[in-house]
């Protein structure tokens, strides 16, 4: 198959990271001959400082307008996020019912521990406190997956964006009816692997596929789990093309 592959897929990191976290997927996608757009989210990849000045729209419009761009060139497209960016992906497909599936990783669609129930209940409390230093907690939640390329500080703004996000996607999860597989580690201490029942109890889906992966944490691609995750990527792929 070549790079003019009539598939496509769209590929969306989670917060506070860059298209970097998504490479490994990108570079398996395009070997295999499928056309991928692997795409850095406004507001990342630049300054923390930049985020402050990013909503949820701002993430939702650019998702929107780069499936809108890869659609044109493959009648079958799928889009799959990581974190934020599976909360993103799910929001673009139940928004766009022509897309051929979704993959999440590492997703939750609800508070998943209790710093995610604070911020989304006392939203004002990213007036009081501005920022979270990610580098001195990323070993505890993420491990330590190779060439992560991060903020090593993230406003509490952000955290309030992707709870207004959520807002807006709960209500819509029954929409989405295309083919879905959710990937999640076991070992995810940053964001439950209860994750994938908040999706799969919410959406309409019949074509449900989960795939529970034994190693490493929640930067799935980078880290041991990556081997296993493309494996169950690769096979439900194959069954839908």
């Amino acid at each position: 198959m070549s790079s003019t592959s009539k598939i496509g897929f769209l590929l969306i990191h989670g917060l506070g990271s860059c298209s970097a976290v998504m490479k490994p997927l990108e570079d398996f996608l395009t070997n295999k001959g499928f056309k991928v757009l692997n795409i850095t989210l406004p507001g990342h990849n630049t300054f923390p400082k930049d985020l402050l000045k990013i909503g949820w729209e701002d993430w939702v419009d650019y998702c929107q307008g780069k499936l809108e761009i890869l659609m044109k060139s493959c009648p079958a497209t799928f889009i799959v996020g990581t974190s934020l960016g599976g909360a993103l992906a799910l929001y673009i497909t139940a928004k766009n019912p022509e897309l051929s599936g979704v993959i999440t990783c590492a997703t939750a669609v609800k508070p998943f521990n209790f710093i995610s129930w604070f911020v989304i209940n006392f939203r004002f409390i990213h007036y009081i406190v501005r920022w979270i230093k990610i580098e001195k907690i990323s070993s505890k939640l993420v491990g330590n997956p190779q060439n992560w390329a991060a903020y090593k500080k993230i406003p509490v703004k952000s955290l309030v964006e992707i709870a207004k996000l959520l807002d807006k996607l709960n209500p819509i999860l029954g929409n989405i009816s295309q083919p879905i597989l959710i990937v999640h580690s076991e070992n995810d201490k940053a964001v439950s692997i209860k994750g994938i029942e908040q999706i799969t109890s919410s959406i309409s889906s019949r074509d449900q596929s989960i795939a529970r992966i034994s190693k490493g944490g929640h930067v799935i691609m980078l880290d041991e789990g990556c081997t296993q995750a493309l494996t169950e990527i690769e096979n439900w792929i194959d069954v839908r093309i």
